[in-house]
């Protein structure tokens, strides 16, 4: 299933690319656009066997920026896959200490950088000549390229493991289910949404997926 999700949101944006920009009767088909997005990051407790959870994370806000690719399909539905960078932070909900328990650190900040293509399928109505509101929601793949936890005392620097990798705590891939509704007006495009993780991140015993509210402005060529 993971397989078949991550070729079917890889190869869509592909077709994208190639499908024509009018179709038979000579109506406008695909429309490119450039999204910028400001998210506001809310980080879910660790989850444990047996029902226990914790609270490690405060929310943070982040940004993305990116591209989409709008395919009309019929009667008002369309595809819209797409691509961006992604910069995310939340902060631990922790306070260190050092070995005579003085406190050193409140609250490290966790930075990602990385790649998002998600694939929404859709439903435009149509308001007037130069506007109309659409409801979206598909699947988001999410890659983290870089992170790290910044800790502003250096006492800890060996202390901490990277974020990703052999030594790090959290898997790079998540995958999302993305739900919104968007705003057009003329060219430009307002919307908001919800990302809600699906798998878990943690390499482990708890259990701990990513959440995400999303604002974008963005503007169709």
């Amino acid at each position: 299933m993971k397989r078949t999700l991550l070729a079917a949101m890889i190869s869509l944006p592909l077709l994208a690319a190639a499908a024509p920009a009018e179709n038979e009767t000579g109506e406008r088909g695909i429309t490119w656009g450039v999204r910028a997005t400001l998210d506001v990051n809310f980080p879910g407790k660790w989850h444990f066997d047996g029902g226990h959870s914790v609270k490690m994370y405060n929310s943070k806000a982040g940004g993305h920026l990116g591209v989409v690719a709008n395919i009309p399909v019929a009667a008002g539905f369309y595809i819209e896959p797409g691509a961006s960078l992604f910069y995310d932070t939340y902060t631990f909900d922790v306070v260190m200490t050092d070995s005579e328990g003085f406190a050193q650190e409140s609250n490290p900040l966790i930075q990602k950088f990385g790649f998002r293509i998600p694939v929404m399928a859709g439903y435009r109505f149509g308001l007037s000549d130069r506007a109309s509101v659409s409801i979206f929601t598909g699947p988001e793949l999410n890659y983290s390229a870089w992170g790290r936890m910044h800790v502003k005392n250096n006492y800890f620097n060996d202390a901490i493991p990277e974020l990703f990798g052999e030594e790090g705590q959290q898997r790079r891939w998540n995958i999302a289910w993305v739900a919104g509704a968007a705003l057009e007006w003329d060219s430009w495009v307002l919307s908001a949404a919800g990302s809600f993780g699906m798998n878990d991140l943690l390499k482990n015993d708890a259990k701990f997926h990513e959440n995400r509210l999303s604002v974008s402005l963005g503007y169709n060529f």
